[in-house]
């Protein structure tokens, strides 16, 4: 996943350097292992004093990191089924 957010960075839409700052900060936060619910609250956090960039980088991080959770886990789930239909055909 890291190699995959370091590619999306230096595609992103904004050149704001705040949001590129903390797209790179909550990818690190996640990939070091942050949990959604922390990520919110951070997020929160900025919205009430009213940091848009700050949220807009941190937004982003979290939908691509779901976006890669998600497309992953639905890669394993239909590898697991190929295998068990092949498995199954063998025995």
């Amino acid at each position: 996943m890291r190699r995959q957010l370091k590619i999306i960075l230096g595609t992103l839409d904004s050149k704001h350097p705040v949001t590129q700052l903390y797209f790179r900060l909550t990818c690190n936060d996640i990939i070091n292992g942050a949990s959604d619910k922390e990520v919110n609250i951070g997020l929160h956090f900025f919205e009430e004093l009213e940091l848009y960039e700050e949220c807009l980088g941190i937004h982003l991080a979290q939908q691509f990191a779901n976006f890669f959770i998600f497309t992953v886990l639905i890669n394993n789930y239909y590898e697991n089924i190929a295998d068990t239909k092949v498995c199954g055909e063998l025995y």
